[in-house]
């Protein structure tokens, strides 16, 4: 055993596993936390909001892009409850790294789709290796909770966990 110790492909081979391991868990277990400093979105082409403009209201952050299935089976029922979490006081941002002509070409596809938005940079430099994904805020910009994959937003369950998590009554 304390043979194999001496040989450098040994160490090699362990060095290759850990980094192996480490990509794993970053990409498929971790959730990244998210900083509301640095994430800019364009919300019409040209101009340019970031999170912190939303500050003092909770926040709903949906990463999803237009070429993923789950996303875009999942989109239209999250945006059909906009104007219900809205009523609640909560503001729910969708955000892609997709062209702005995808974005339009998603929303003609699916009617009612809004409000999409158009993020600075890609999806992988804020630490979004998998989607869709959604994050909540609270009103201070403190990242609460975050989901990996679809969501079922007709659930009920979402107007306890609102109530009992980010202080909205129904």
């Amino acid at each position: 055993m304390l043979s194999l110790l001496k040989k450098p492909w040994t160490y090699i081979s362990i060095a290759i596993l850990a980094i192996s391991i480490w990509y794993i868990c970053k990409r498929y277990i971790f959730i990244p936390e998210l900083d509301a400093q640095v994430i800019r979105f364009e919300v019409s082409q040209g101009e340019w909001k970031d999170l912190n403009d939303y500050k003092g209201k909770p926040l709903l952050v949906h990463f999803y892009a237009t070429w993923c299935g789950p996303c875009m089976k999942e989109l239209p029922h999250l945006t059909s409850k906009i104007d219900e979490f809205r009523a609640l006081g909560l503001e729910v941002i969708c955000l892609t790294d997709d062209s702005w002509t995808e974005i339009e070409r998603a929303s003609e596809w699916l009617p009612g789709l809004t409000p999409l938005f158009k993020l600075e940079g890609n999806l992988r430099s804020e630490g979004i290796f998998s989607i869709p994904q959604t994050f909540f805020l609270n009103a201070e910009g403190k990242q609460l909770h975050a989901i990996r994959g679809a969501s079922n937003w007709d659930d009920p369950q979402w107007y306890s966990y609102f109530e009992d998590s980010l202080g909205l009554k129904k």
